[in-house]
């Protein structure tokens, strides 16, 4: 997990310089983040509903990889535009599947895969921090968080993926927790998402 953020970071500092390289980070930031958040929603899914009904390694891969595309492109035109202007425009109707035909790929949804949001919401406040520290002028300051935070959320989707093998292959996890309400099932997903990835990347220390 920490290589693979350690490399990810530093294969955009080798691919683009200066003003093209703060806009694909800014851009990245935004877009891991909401990858990182689909991750959490896909394992409270797990936890509630027992879905997907996971097949195989195989499947679980593409599974995933359908997961990130769908929530790091759904909303991420707005929220961009957000950061960089205070404006929210409404995302586009079918924003999400015109990304994937571009790429000339099908839809999760085409594909069969119900990765519809637990909440259904888009988060604004997610993203204030950025937009105020954009508009602050400290430029240096603004670039830190924005690589902290991809390389945070590149480090959560490998905690995620080893969190969906454990319950992949360990039986029992499926519905475990379907009389929980289903906010409760995420929010705590996602706050031990986030503790793990900031154990593995050693932001976080555990307690002895």
């Amino acid at each position: 997990i920490v290589q693979g953020a350690d490399d990810w970071l530093l294969e955009k500092q080798a691919a683009y310089k200066g003003e093209q390289y703060f806009q694909k980070i800014e851009e990245n930031a935004i877009y891991l983040t909401e990858c990182f958040d689909g991750m959490c929603q896909t394992v409270a899914r797990l936890l509630h509903d027992g879905k997907p009904t996971i097949q195989n390694d195989q499947f679980l891969s593409q599974y995933l990889n359908a997961v990130r595309n769908f929530y790091g492109r759904k909303h991420l035109d707005s929220y961009l535009t957000y950061v960089q202007t205070g404006s929210f425009p409404k995302a586009k109707s079918g924003e999400a599947d015109s990304f994937f035909a571009a790429l000339n790929q099908m839809s999760p949804a085409a594909m069969g895969y119900d990765i519809e949001p637990l909440d259904g919401e888009m988060q604004r406040n997610r993203y204030e921090g950025f937009r105020k520290m954009r508009q602050s002028g400290d430029r240096m300051r603004y670039m830190d968080e924005l690589e902290f935070t991809c390389k945070f959320m590149q480090g959560g989707l490998g905690t995620g993926f080893y969190f969906m093998q454990v319950f992949y292959k360990l039986n029992g996890f499926a519905r475990s927790a379907r009389f929980v309400p289903t906010r409760t099932v995420l929010e705590v997903a996602r706050g031990r998402m986030k503790l793990w990835t900031g154990i593995f990347l050693g932001v976080v220390r555990p307690q002895a």
